[in-house]
């Protein structure tokens, strides 16, 4: 009898504002949309969502963000 497999894959997508923090905020041109957007560095965005710089350098690998 073979086997059946069902295999879910859930996509969530999360805002989160740096309210609070515009200190730790800068201007950049993206590479990938041509305009100029809001940024922060890989550290200060850890900090901000409370993870690690190496999920938050993940998440830019993944494109996630």
């Amino acid at each position: 009898m073979k086997r059946k497999r069902t295999e879910i894959t859930i996509e969530i997508d999360e805002v989160i504002y740096a309210a609070g923090h515009r200190n730790l905020l800068i201007r950049a041109w993206c590479r990938v949309c041509g305009t100029e957007v809001t940024m922060v560095t890989p550290q200060h965005a850890s900090a901000i969502a409370r993870v690690s710089v190496r999920t938050v350098n993940r998440w830019v690998e993944g494109e996630s963000v």
